[in-house]
């Protein structure tokens, strides 16, 4: 038994309105999907990029800032030492002035406060160079002393501002000398390296090592002005002499300031 034509056209249009909201509500699934995937995936890396990158720019930053710090406290590092270098200078300055106060000189004698310009750049640095000459009435041949009374040298040259001094350890320097515990006498000269040679010392002569030995004041060198200490003493074969040698006193002194003093 066959439908009526109306039934048939209900039926129909039912199903294609079911068939319409079917599609409907699989499209709107399909695009929610699509749009978690594109939108909602892609957001959380781009958040992570971000944190990442505000990372590496703190980072950056927290270098920039120690690198800054870090040549500031250089720079207050270099001023402190400057200031200690000089309060050290002002320190040995009146040190040296104090003790030069303090020492009795010959009356009448010329003096002249002086320090080290330089040495000469041999093994020997037999010479050093004051920075005192002619024009502050530096003459040759005068005595260079230490604020400890410490024989240093002999003026061997003038010039304007500056003069050169022959050290005692110079082969050609040669002073008389003494041991300051008994009269025991002798020529002390320079060797060209460490020690000095004190001559003229007899078998029957009273030294011992560790003597302290002075200038004697028999030549143009004043009197009382320490030389060294005995370091050797040797017994030569076939000389009436004894080989004795001298650490001179000077070895540890000749940096710094210095007296020149007319003999």
């Amino acid at each position: 038994m066959r439908g009526s034509p109306r039934t048939i056209i209900v039926v129909v249009v039912l199903v294609t309105l079911a068939a319409i909201g079917l599609n409907r509500w699989l499209v709107h699934d399909w695009l929610a999907n699509a749009t978690s995937s594109l939108f909602v995936v892609p957001g959380s890396v781009f958040t992570t990029r971000m944190s990442q990158i505000h990372i590496l720019l703190e980072s950056w930053h927290t270098n920039a800032r120690l690198t800054v710090e870090n040549a500031a406290l250089r720079r207050e590092h270099l001023q402190l030492s400057a200031l200690a270098g000089q309060i050290q200078k002002l320190q040995e300055e009146n040190t040296f002035l104090r003790k030069a106060a303090n020492m009795i000189l010959p009356a009448g004698k010329r003096r002249i406060d002086a320090r080290l310009s330089f040495s000469t750049s041999s093994t020997i640095r037999s010479t050093i160079v004051l920075n005192r000459g002619q024009d502050d009435g530096v003459r040759q041949g005068d005595v260079v002393i230490s604020s400890e009374r410490v024989l240093i040298g002999r003026v061997e040259a003038v010039f304007v501002n500056t003069a050169r001094v022959q050290l005692i350890t110079d082969p050609k320097f040669s002073a008389t000398g003494r041991v300051l515990q008994n009269q025991t006498r002798g020529i002390v000269r320079g060797t060209g390296g460490d020690t000095l040679r004190f001559e003229l010392i007899g078998h029957d002569d009273m030294i011992d090592q560790g003597s302290v030995v002075v200038s004697s004041g028999d030549d143009r060198i004043p009197a009382g002005l320490v030389i060294g200490t005995v370091s050797v003493i040797q017994p030569a074969s076939g000389s009436i002499f004894k080989k004795v040698d001298i650490q001179p006193a000077a070895r540890d002194i000749i940096i710094g300031p210095v007296i020149i003093l007319e003999p």
